[in-house]
């Protein structure tokens, strides 16, 4: 088996049994959990859209038929727990009923072929016919390949018409599979042969070899096996839908949600298929996106896979490091080097940051030097200090003689900042003056403590896998893409040094991490690459002074800005930023939060991504943000316009 931290399962995984060895199923709830009727999303047409690399793709050959045949068979042959819990999984979404499968899911790629379809020069309305034409086509020899990869031969599967369908089977071809398969082939041989000519036929010689539009779509409502019991329905998943241009996107969306369609059907799409408006405010009460009307709601489930709402963020980053941890355990055992060895899993990683002989020498120095600056009176210092060892006493994932005088640096100054202001040059120092201590040591100062100590004197803090699977922000790509940087480690020392040692020190990992942010940034090519990057700069500027004050006022600190909601709104003033902000969510450059209430305002918050903060040296913790206009983020795009002219 080819290394799966640097091949994505879903694509290279041509055998089932393979494919299943490698999911999580922590992954899957991560996305579906939120809907709590199965039905809705097998009733409706269902629209997942994402990032590349959030599972996708990975999602719909789940839910395929011949993919959840054998998971059954799987569960009957193995005493795997996974295997048991993704059934389980099947079962609650409704595609396995009293031990029976009930929905038939095939996938079918919006590959380039039909955005050709576009460029013919047929008429707008010819094209569009075209390209549902090859997408029934496609869908009818999907199904047709799913029955055959189970062992059902073709001719014994009978079609379910809709309501009004009965017409249209006999028009298609008949009502058994076979039948309109057949039909499907021709269909499907003469639309690619038309992409790939020189010189298309005219119109009126292309509907005489089509014979017509052939919407199979309209007319399939179910599947019966002969000598089965009970109708399968179908379901059609319909991958890389961002291929399709604007007009052909809303053609098929169109199609799809016609009332004629009854069969389940989803939409599986990056985040590019979607405009800069459907992209930026989708959700929020102050504008109505452009796709948006009341026949759109009432037949389609909008998925935003990697924008939660605000209150269940928590709960999904939770459940990706359930998952995180399941991929990763599920990789390693198939690299050799490692598997032999009983190294299986990245949660012998470190947690606990040493600092250095020389780095701890002037780690020492920062309470000192701050209370004397601040002149801070003995007895308040003390105070500070003794309840920082008690709390970091109290941690096993901190070194006390690391963290603790940075925290109790910190705290002095947040003492200071609320105690009654005397001149600096008054060389009294009467302890009588001393207040009570007013500020305590929790994990936001630990936090803030991390932060500080990595940027005055490069102790390093990145460490562990929940941190690994926080940097990956929901994304499975860009966690592999991390993790695969600290298993090559794991598997350097194995081999090259004999160290059997399932655990990396916080240093390495830490290195390793920010070397592969650094990279993936970059290696950015999208469109507005060169915007989004000036963006990252100029937030990530914003965030590390926000957090590096000496008080740390935000905890760990600021990975994010915050943009008053109504000053969001009229985002679509700025075309440029909008395109820039548009691409980098799609690329996992940000995550958009939109409706933060926070000091009696509403807050869309732009978040970095995981890469990012690695890079840059940012708290991967979340929730703090730097409050900022929206004409600072549009003069960090026209900056770089201006500097390309």
């Amino acid at each position: 088996m080819p290394n799966p931290f640097q091949q994505r399962a879903s694509e290279y995984r041509r055998n089932e049994a393979e494919f299943l060895a490698t999911l999580a199923p922590s992954l899957f709830r991560m996305t579906l959990d939120a809907y709590d009727d199965p039905q809705e999303l097998l009733s409706k047409t269902a629209i997942f859209t994402a990032p590349p690399g959030t599972g996708k793709t990975t999602l719909a050959r789940f839910f395929q038929y011949t993919t959840l045949k054998r998971l059954m068979e799987q569960v009957q042959r193995t005493s795997d727990h996974v295997y048991q819990e993704l059934q389980d999984f099947a079962e609650e979404r409704g595609f396995i009923q009293d031990g029976k499968l009930v929905v038939c899911g095939a996938r079918i790629s919006f590959e380039r072929d039909y955005r050709e379809l576009a460029l013919i020069g047929y008429s707008l309305q010819r094209s569009h016919e075209l390209m549902l034409s090859l997408v029934g086509a496609r869908a009818v020899l999907a199904w047709r390949q799913v029955f055959q990869d189970a062992g059902i031969p073709i001719n014994q599967v009978q079609i379910v018409p809709t309501p009004l369908g009965d017409a249209r089977l006999e028009y298609l071809g008949g009502n058994r599979l076979n039948q309109i398969a057949d039909r499907a082939t021709q269909v499907e041989a003469i639309i690619y042969g038309l992409t790939a000519s020189f010189i298309p036929p005219k119109e009126e010689e292309l509907l005489a070899q089509l014979g017509g539009q052939f919407y199979p779509l309209l007319a399939i409502d179910g599947f019966k096996v002969d000598g089965q019991e009970g109708t399968l329905k179908p379901l059609l998943m319909i991958d890389d839908a961002h291929w399709a241009d604007r007009a052909q996107h809303d053609a098929l969306m169109g199609h799809l949600t016609l009332r004629e369609v009854t069969m389940a059907r989803w939409i599986l799409q990056r985040m590019e298929a979607l405009d800069a408006k459907d992209t930026l405010i989708w959700g929020q009460s102050a504008a109505t996106p452009s796709t948006d009307n009341i026949q759109r709601r009432r037949t389609t489930v909008d998925i935003r896979m990697t924008q939660a709402p605000e209150e269940k963020r928590g709960a999904v980053r939770r459940s990706f490091r359930r998952a995180a941890a399941e991929i990763a355990s599920r990789y390693m055992a198939h690299i050799p080097d490692l598997s032999r060895n009983g190294i299986t899993s990245l949660a012998g990683l470190e947690i606990k940051a040493d600092a250095t002989a020389k780095q701890r020498e002037l780690i020492q120095q920062l309470p000192e030097k701050a209370a004397y600056e601040l002149r801070i009176p003995s007895s308040q210092v003390d105070q500070i200090r003794q309840r920082v060892y008690a709390y970091v006493g109290r941690q096993a994932d901190f070194d006390t003689q690391t963290i603790a005088p940075a925290m109790v640096a910190i705290l002095l100054h947040r003492q200071f900042n609320r105690m009654p202001q005397r001149s600096l040059f008054d060389a009294s120092h009467d302890e009588s003056l001393a207040e009570e201590v007013v500020v305590e040591a929790d994990a936001d100062v630990a936090a803030g403590a991390q932060v500080h100590l990595w940027h005055k004197f490069r102790v390093p803090y990145l460490g562990g896998l929940d941190v690994v699977a926080d940097l990956g922000t929901e994304n499975v790509e860009t966690f592999l893409q991390l993790a695969w940087e600290l298993v090559r480690l794991l598997e350097t020392q194995e081999v090259i040094r004999g160290d059997r040692s399932t655990s990396l020190t916080v240093k390495q990992q830490h290195e390793a991490l920010a070397k592969v942010g650094q990279r993936i940034v970059s290696e950015w090519s999208f469109p507005h690459a060169v915007s989004v990057r000036r963006l990252v700069d100029g937030i990530s500027d914003l965030c590390l002074k926000r957090s590096l004050e000496p008080n740390a006022p935000l905890g760990g600190g600021a990975n994010a800005v915050g943009i008053e909601q109504v000053a969001f709104s009229k985002i679509m003033d700025y075309p440029k930023l909008a395109e820039a902000l548009r691409f980098g969510l799609g690329y996992n450059a940000f995550t958009l939060i939109p409706g933060r209430k926070t000091k009696g305002k509403l807050w869309t918050i732009l978040e970095l991504g995981g890469p990012i903060i690695a890079f840059k040296g940012l708290t991967p913790r979340r929730g703090g943000f730097v409050p900022v206009p929206l004409k600072t983020l549009v003069e960090m795009v026209e900056m770089i316009e201006g500097g390309a002219q």
